[in-house]
């Protein structure tokens, strides 16, 4: 891959060795197996937002937990093929017994199942049902490939969820409901979410039940023997190693529009992450690191929105397009896994489950839990997971989990620090060169760019969860949109033998091929209605 400039050449360079880019690399060797393919990560791992870690588990045991993306849905084909590929197995996740929940400034109280409104008095039940019930009809409404069709889209571009929520529930319950599940899905505060961009990604599951669920067809439904990372491991493996860079920070794409070529600069993190950790604009210390730069003629980058905002490319990107890369909030869930001598909960008849708003009668206090399940493998080794309220994220480990200790106390007892064994956590937020977790979501007045996301820029095309058009934040959002950047480039090159339509057209859209941009010779995928 080195020409005689010194310079690496290649066919396509993959920015980012998530899910994404991972199995966009793999799609195009597979279709294509001479093509020069390289991927480039910034960070020391591959994976993106799964990750495995070792825990202390009961009878002096370990295992290995996931703290980041976990779960995958009876619905969800592409993540699904890739575990058969691989041969990796899933099981169900617990959710036989009672749960637990806690609104306003009331005591936790148990439920089982989808009997939660009979906790609450018969009018905020009401107001619970009505208000999912009316959520869930302008779900129905939302076309994700074609937002602005529908009358109210405007309108709902405007508002947060928070104000949604306020608009249409009477009762602390009923926001309550709305607001827990909606911290839980993107570890953003409701108010600063954009209404049409949860309509948007309510729809590209379904609906708002398949979002929220752990039945069959729901997004908790499964969880993957062995951790969700190994999936990056088997991916990288068919690729090959020697076509995978880590420690390669992409901070500059150009674009010769007069012959198509594309050079990708790059600096070195090895080594660096501490330093480049809290800087906004890491490309200034570029020149105290290793630079370097590739030459190919097609470019996935593969990383969350916020991340492609500190790219500088040439020629500039499209208004629209930028405004989309640089509103993107990232999420701020930590998430949390502990373990316990025995699962004391099943004991009693608990599922393990808590949704909490975390107040409490004491004035500006908040306890940090906002949800947990049960955790146990496949094996039986007792644990649970949970996500923490971001007001506990400038404390230390350590605090947080006597915090969490003190709060499941709440719920299930003194067996919660009795039987304790071990605790692990993670805060996306911190993560170098992330998008935060679970993913990063649109502020209100910002879903007329939302689409330019995923749309394609002279030789470069963005793939990334945020762009999927099904499963939005979830692995199987990711795997979509590596699958459909890979047929977008297949389709660039000339290998029209190998692009599957199915992948590469979006409904009611078509590729339109080869049209020219600013009069250059290069081939531009542009989208037009049929």
């Amino acid at each position: 891959m080195v020409g005689s400039n010194g310079v690496h050449e290649c066919d396509v360079i993959v920015v980012g060795a998530g899910l994404a880019g991972l199995s966009a690399a793999r799609e195009l060797l597979r279709r294509e197996p001479n093509l020069k393919v390289l991927v480039l990560e910034a960070k020391g791992r591959i994976g993106g937002r799964t990750l495995t870690a070792p825990i202390k588990v009961a009878r002096a045991a370990q295992t290995h937990i996931d703290l980041g993306a976990t779960w995958v849905s009876h619905s969800q084909k592409n993540i699904l093929d890739l575990l058969n590929d691989f041969h990796i197995g899933t099981f169900p996740q617990h959710c036989d017994g009672k749960a637990w929940c806690q609104f306003g400034l009331s005591k936790p109280r148990c439920y089982r199942s989808l009997n939660i409104i009979r906790q609450v008095p018969l009018r905020e039940a009401f107001d619970v049902w009505w208000s999912v019930r009316k959520m869930q009809r302008l779900v129905e409404k939302v076309d994700v490939n074609d937002l602005f069709r529908w009358e109210y889209a405007t309108e709902l571009n405007e508002i947060s969820v928070g104000q949604w929520i306020r608009q249409n529930t009477w009762s602390r319950s009923g926001q309550d409901v709305l607001e827990i599940a909606t911290r839980a899905l993107y570890g953003v505060e409701p108010n600063r979410i954009n209404m049409l961009y949860h309509l948007a990604a309510c729809k590209s599951a379904g609906s708002i039940s398949e979002l929220m669920s752990d039945v069959e067809g729901g997004a908790r439904a499964l969880r993957i023997e062995g951790g969700a990372q190994q999936i990056a491991d088997r991916l990288a493996e068919e690729i090959g190693s020697d076509r995978i860079r880590l420690h390669r920070a992409v901070n500059r794409i150009e674009v010769d529009e007069a012959n198509g070529i594309t050079r990708v600069h790059f600096f070195s993190t090895d080594g660096s992450d501490n330093k480049v950790r809290n800087l906004s604009h890491p490309r200034q210390f570029v020149e105290e690191l290793f630079q370097g730069a590739y030459v190919c003629s097609q470019v996935i980058t593969a990383i969350p929105p916020n991340q492609c905002a500190r790219i500088d490319f040439s020629p500039t990107l499209p208004h629209l397009k930028r405004l989309a890369f640089e509103a993107s909030i990232p999420g701020n869930l930590i998430m949390f896994v502990i373990t316990y001598e025995t699962a004391f909960w099943r004991e009693e008849g608990w599922s393990g489950e808590i949704i909490s708003s975390g107040r409490t009668t004491k004035r500006g206090e908040v306890l940090p839990i906002i949800c947990t399940y049960d955790y146990c493998n496949s094996s039986g080794s007792p644990a649970l997971v949970g996500f923490i309220s971001e007001e506990y994220a400038d404390m230390s480990k350590a605090d947080r989990c006597n915090a969490v200790v003190q709060d499941l106390m709440r719920f299930f007892g003194d067996r919660a620090m009795l039987q304790f064994l071990d605790y692990q956590e993670k805060d996306w937020s911190l993560d170098p060169f992330g998008g935060g977790g679970p993913c990063t979501v649109m502020p209100c007045g910002m879903m007329n760019s939302w689409h330019t996301l995923r749309e394609p820029f002279l030789t470069v095309h963005f793939a990334g969860t945020e762009t999927a058009t099904k499963w939005i934040g979830y692995m199987e959002g990711a795997v979509q949109s590596g699958l459909r950047a890979a047929h977008e480039v297949l389709h660039q090159l000339g290998h029209h033998d190998k692009v599957s339509h199915t992948i590469l057209v979006r409904p009611k859209f078509c590729a339109a091929v080869h049209v020219s941009y600013k009069g250059s010779s290069i081939s531009q995928i542009t989208w037009a209605q049929r």
